[in-house]
């Protein structure tokens, strides 16, 4: 099942929730910590219901950390980008189209 999440296979995602179910499903992406509305039909195999980002970032650092839940702060973000992807701006306060 990992390697299967890993490269985002959905068959497998659709026979483990027609094992448990789509209201176990639900319950469990409670107990991850989703909040937002979860709509528990057979669509929440392919990932249907809409998410927010920190919860949906929560839940692969759980993956990630082998169960355990991490301890993010709201306040500290950090965003990597390949080298070369993205070129911040030179000035404080230049946006995309130069200095404002």
């Amino acid at each position: 099942m990992h390697a299967a999440l890993v490269r985002s296979l959905n068959l497998p995602s659709v026979e483990r929730l027609n094992k448990v179910g789509p209201d176990q499903a639900a319950a469990w992406a409670r107990r991850l910590g989703f909040t937002t509305p979860i709509h528990a039909d057979k669509a929440l195999a392919s990932g249907a219901s809409c998410v927010r980002t920190d919860e949906l970032t929560r839940a692969f650092a759980t993956f990630a950390r082998g169960g355990g839940p991490p301890k993010l702060d709201s306040k500290t973000v950090r965003i990597y980008f390949r080298p070369g992807s993205y070129n911040p701006p030179k000035e404080e306060g230049a946006g995309p189209g130069g200095a404002s």
